[in-house]
C-alpha cells in the first residue's frame, strides 16, 4: 500500500513537471505586461465571470458582465479572458432571452469572437466563447464541437464540462455527457457552485427519460441552495411528475418567493425547451401553477 502510495506521488510529479513550463510559458506569453491596469483588468474579468457562473443570469446581471468585461477591455484592450466573458455575456443574453435586442447582442458577442480567434486562437476561452453562442444561436448540436475543444484544453473548469456533457445528452451521446456529467460532479466534492452541476445533471437524466435520478439530483442542488429559482421549478416539476403534489406546492411556494411575478411563460423559459426540454415532460410543468 506504501508503495501504491509513493507511485501516485511520482505519477502526480511527473504531470505537474510537464505542465507547469507550459502553463507558465502560456501565463507569461498572456500577461507580459504586469502594470495595474492589466491587473485592474484581470480583477475586472473575474467579477464578470463569477457573474456568468452565478443563479440569476437574468437582465441586471448579465448587464453587470458586459460593462465589467468593457471597463476591463478599456484598461487592457488585448486582453483575451474579458473578450471571452463579453462574448459569453452577451450570448446568455440572447439564449435567456433577457436583451431588449437580441441582434445587437448576437453582434457583439461575433465581434468578441472575432477578436478573440486573433488573440487566442488556440485557448480555452476562445473555445468556450465558441460554444456559448452556438449554443445561443444554432443549439447543442453545434455548441458541443466548440466546448469539446474548450474541455480538451482545461479538463478541469467543472462548469465547461457539466455544461458539455448536458448537451452531448441533447444530441443522444447520452453515455459520454452523463459521464462528462459525472466526472464534474466527482472534480468538485466542495465546489460552492455544486449545486449548478446536480441541475443540469437532473435536466440531463430527466431527457434521459430516468425520472428517478433526474428527482434525486434535482433535490441534491436544491438542498445546496435553495435560492436557484430554476433548480426549484425543476424540483417542484418532478415531484408533481412522480404524483407528489403537497411537495410539489411546497416548492412551488418557494419559487414565488423567489420571484414572486412567476408565470408559466416564465416557467417554460427558465425550465423548458431553452434547456432542451423533451416535449413529453412539458405538462408536468406548465400544470405547476395549477398545483
Amino acid at each position: 500500500m506504501d508503495e501504491f502510495f509513493d507511485l501516485q506521488d511520482e505519477v502526480v510529479a511527473a504531470i505537474a513537471a510537464q505542465l507547469v513550463p507550459q502553463l507558465d510559458t502560456a501565463a507569461i506569453a498572456r500577461h507580459m505586461d504586469h502594470s495595474d491596469n492589466t491587473l485592474k483588468a484581470w480583477a475586472l474579468t473575474r467579477r464578470a465571470y463569477t457573474i456568468l457562473r452565478s443563479e440569476r443570469n437574468n437582465l441586471e446581471n448579465l448587464e453587470r458582465a458586459i460593462a465589467l468585461s468593457e471597463e476591463a477591455l478599456s484598461m487592457a484592450p488585448n486582453y483575451a479572458d474579458a473578450y471571452s466573458t463579453l462574448a459569453r455575456a452577451h450570448s446568455m443574453a440572447c439564449f435567456y432571452n433577457e436583451t431588449p435586442d437580441p441582434e445587437h447582442s448576437k453582434q457583439r458577442a461575433q465581434q468578441a469572437i472575432a477578436v478573440l480567434r486573433r488573440l487566442a486562437p488556440n485557448e480555452a476561452v476562445t473555445y468556450y466563447a465558441i460554444g456559448q453562442y452556438a449554443l445561443a444561436t444554432e443549439g447543442s448540436e453545434k455548441a458541443v464541437p466548440p466546448l469539446e475543444e474548450a474541455a480538451k484544453r482545461n479538463p478541469n473548469d467543472v462548469l465547461l464540462l457539466a455544461s458539455l456533457g448536458y448537451h452531448m445528452v441533447q444530441i443522444d451521446r447520452v453515455e459520454e455527457g452523463v459521464s462528462k456529467l459525472q466526472r464534474a460532479l466527482d472534480l468538485s466534492p466542495h465546489d460552492p457552485g455544486r449545486h449548478r452541476l446536480h441541475f443540469l445533471m437532473a435536466m440531463a437524466l430527466l431527457n434521459h427519460n430516468d425520472l428517478e435520478q433526474a428527482l434525486m439530483h434535482a433535490k441534491a442542488s436544491v438542498e445546496l441552495f435553495d435560492q436557484f429559482p430554476a433548480a426549484v421549478a425543476l424540483y417542484a416539476g418532478l415531484l408533481f411528475a412522480h404524483g407528489n403534489k403537497e411537495a410539489a406546492k411546497q416548492q412551488l411556494a418557494r419559487l414565488r418567493t423567489l420571484n414572486p411575478n412567476m408565470s408559466r411563460e416564465l416557467l417554460a423559459r427558465r425550465v423548458g425547451y431553452n434547456m432542451g426540454l423533451k416535449i413529453e415532460h412539458e405538462e408536468s410543468f406548465n400544470r405547476l401553477l395549477d398545483v
